[in-house]
């Protein structure tokens, strides 16, 4: 593996990233365009596993929405590409951070809901009730800000 392969790999998936596609909607555009692709071709090549092909790389180009003249974006080595791709890492680690944080808190509101359905019956052994109750204790909004002030150092901001 390369550092130019690499760096082209960043710049597909940022690229794609970028236009709300997903590795098997690129895929799915550049077999549209004559060219074999999966979403394991789209992951190596964003891995910098798989050199992007030349013939493959103004198609790519196409199916984000830019055109030819815009593959020097996928050697960029200077400062804006680099802003750029660190601002977006930063940005859909975010987003991410926000879908897990969204799904843990449904799957606690869920054990919280079975948690209370438990409590009067006879069909729960009280050592999994108790086990459910230590778990939602330590998945409190207060505990969950702490593991984040905790994680975060001095970079955390209040919310």
């Amino acid at each position: 593996m390369t550092e130019l392969r690499e760096t082209i790999g960043q710049a597909v998936a940022m690229l794609r990233q970028n236009a709300g596609m997903t590795a098997e909607d690129l895929a799915e555009k550049m077999r549209d365009r004559g060219f074999r692709w999966n979403t394991v071709t789209v992951s190596k090549i964003e891995n910098g596993e798989r050199q992007l092909k030349l013939e493959e790389s103004a198609a790519m180009m196409q199916c984000v929405g830019m055109g030819a003249e815009d593959l020097p974006k996928l050697f960029g080595t200077g400062l804006d590409f680099k802003i750029s791709r660190q601002a977006n890492i930063v940005e859909w680690s975010h987003n991410d951070l926000n879908r897990h944080i969204a799904h843990f808190r449904h799957l606690r509101d869920e054990l919280a809901e079975i948690v209370a359905e438990a409590e009067g019956s006879n069909n729960v052994s009280e050592e999994k009730l108790q086990h459910a109750k230590e778990v939602l204790g330590r998945s409190s909004n207060e505990e969950i800000v702490k593991q984040v002030k905790d994680g975060l150092g001095g970079w955390f901001v209040k919310w």
